[in-house]
């Protein structure tokens, strides 16, 4: 229920009244930083964003490198939208499918998952954008 919320507000909402001002590679992009921005909350508060014992420096490339991929995230799911005739249901099976496997993938320790993430999917973006 909530990734529908966030995607009726993000892609449904946001998107479509960026796109009247600003590139599709940009309205796309500021979105996907908004909202990994929005989730900066989870670092805090919960398992898996939350790392016992993490240093400063830590925090600050998990949480950049989260930024970054969900940045790119937004780019990916733009393009998903428009190139679905603007239907919510890629941005939700996709978000959908990328949160199960960063559970899936951060359940086995991984708190830097996003550091390789951010790295492989800013071609992928710059491409689709």
């Amino acid at each position: 229920i909530v990734i529908s919320l966030e995607e009726i507000g993000w892609r449904g909402f946001l998107l479509p009244l960026l796109d009247h001002h600003l590139s599709s590679l940009h309205s796309s992009a500021v979105v996907g930083f908004i909202w990994g921005v929005w989730h900066l909350p989870l670092f805090f508060a919960t398992p898996p964003h939350l790392v016992e014992n993490d240093t400063p420096i830590g925090f600050i490339i998990r949480f950049g490198c989260y930024v970054v991929s969900l940045t790119t995230n937004g780019v990916i799911m733009g393009w998903l939208f428009r190139g679905s005739g603007g239907s919510l249901w890629t941005s939700l099976l996709f978000h959908s499918s990328f949160n199960a496997t960063v559970y899936a993938l951060m359940a086995t320790d991984l708190g830097y998952f996003f550091v390789p993430y951010a790295l492989l999917s800013v071609p992928v973006a710059l491409y689709l954008g």
